[in-house]
């Protein structure tokens, strides 16, 4: 399981990053919806990285990544998912509060599922935005990634 997860990280990892590479290739087109997506799906990633790892972060969710920290960021955030799956029992439970104060508890393995489809789905989001502009989406299929 531990090496499922790391396989899917790594997907995340290089669709984040082509997709960073491209974006700031054409900033001066850019729709800021695209940015403020992507901004979000590091900023979650990396909250729920620290969830797991029991640390307090004072960002919000949908607080803004400038463009060129978004690849930095995304590199943490991966070093660290990485070093989660390596280290952590993926069935334990852990117990966080959310950006809106409330309390859960959920398995690390459903954690771990969760960002990865977090990502997916707001990349398909941010394809789309890059469609109406004009620009290419980059590939981000899982199966062209195991291709």
């Amino acid at each position: 399981m531990k090496e499922y997860f790391k396989n899917l990280f790594e997907y995340n990892y290089q669709c984040n990053q082509a997709l960073i590479e491209k974006l700031v290739g054409a900033q001066e087109n850019l729709d800021p919806r695209i940015l403020r997506l992507l901004g979000h799906v590091l900023r979650a990633h990396e909250i729920w990285n620290s969830r797991i790892d029991r640390i307090k972060l004072s960002k919000g969710p949908w607080e803004p990544v400038p463009i060129g920290f978004m690849e930095s960021m995304d590199s943490a955030n991966y070093e660290a998912s990485k070093r989660i799956c390596e280290d952590s029992n993926l069935d334990e439970v852990i117990s966080y509060t959310n950006s809106l104060g409330d309390d859960y508890s959920n398995r690390i393995s459903d954690i771990l599922t969760h960002l990865i489809n977090h990502g997916t789905y707001h990349r398909g989001q941010i394809a789309m935005l890059m469609r109406e502009v004009g620009m290419e989406a980059i590939p981000s299929d899982f199966i062209y990634f195991k291709r």
